[in-house]
């Protein structure tokens, strides 16, 4: 495993070559804040995390209530579930590129299926290794990448991943105006887990 010294916090930079998932198991419970097109909520949801076959082959399973979100071993995002109910898939997969290098900046074309219209789009996704730094949620401090996303319908993002705990602690998503859905803000951060390795 290569670590890269830090100047600031002397904080060194895990090997993020392979994803390292929760263990089957283990559950994490955000805060989320929601406004526009998210609707105006304030509330917690505990994610579960688990295994699922989908098209015959066994995948991650981000087990909330209602959704699921199914992933590769790399942990990207295949599909969006309400229920058993695929609500969207991307293909290919959706994340950003490993290993996490701070400064790199890459691009995907990737198709996304609305299931519910029948609809595909194609968009074109934009990520940003931004850095690697201490975080501050509910739950604890933490040291985190900062990943930030944009693409050409309206998604904005920015999450901060823990590598150990394989799962992000913070994130703000922002709809622009030019979403289909119309302009909106979601904010989550951690406030418990129950992973341990």
């Amino acid at each position: 495993m290569f670590t890269i010294a830090l100047v600031a916090g002397c904080a060194s930079i895990p090997d993020t070559t392979r994803y390292n998932p929760p263990p089957q198991g283990s559950t994490w419970t955000n805060a989320i804040r929601t406004t526009g097109s998210f609707g105006n909520d304030s509330r917690q949801a505990t994610t579960t995390m688990g295994t699922e076959v989908w098209q015959g082959q066994k995948r991650l399973a981000f087990r909330g209530s209602p959704a699921t979100v199914i992933a590769d071993d790399r942990g990207c995002w295949i599909t969006w579930l309400n229920g058993t109910t695929p609500v969207f898939t991307w293909d290919p997969p959706i994340c950003a590129n490993r290993p996490f290098v701070v400064g790199d900046v890459h691009s995907k074309k990737i198709r996304v299926t609305v299931h519910q219209t029948k609809q595909t789009v194609d968009m074109e996704g934009r990520w940003k290794i931004e850095a690697y730094e201490e975080v501050r949620v509910p739950a604890g401090t933490f040291h985190a990448f900062k990943i930030s996303y944009s693409d050409n319908v309206g998604n904005e993002r920015i999450d901060w991943g823990v590598p150990e705990l394989g799962i992000f602690v913070k994130s703000s998503i922002r709809r622009t105006a030019a979403h289909r859905q119309g302009a909106g803000t979601q904010e989550s951060e951690l406030v418990s887990h129950t992973i341990k390795r």
